[in-house]
């Protein structure tokens, strides 16, 4: 049983693992450049983004 939860468990980590590291890679590379050109150009560093208090949602609909 251990085996093949294993085998279950490796798969999508196998295949997974390695997109999320290359993303993190990538992102923080961006974020980097990102910085470097804003300083070189003396533009001011963004806010970061912040999410909305509310969230505006649509009315649900009822069966009458």
């Amino acid at each position: 049983m251990n085996h093949l939860l294993l085998i279950l468990l490796g798969g999508p980590v196998a295949i997974g693992g390695p997109l999320l590291v290359a993303r993190r890679l990538v992102e923080g590379h961006a974020d980097q450049a990102a910085a470097a050109i804003r300083a070189q150009h003396g533009e001011p560093t963004p806010a970061p983004a912040q999410r909305p208090a509310t969230t505006i949602r649509a009315k649900e609909l009822t069966a009458r």
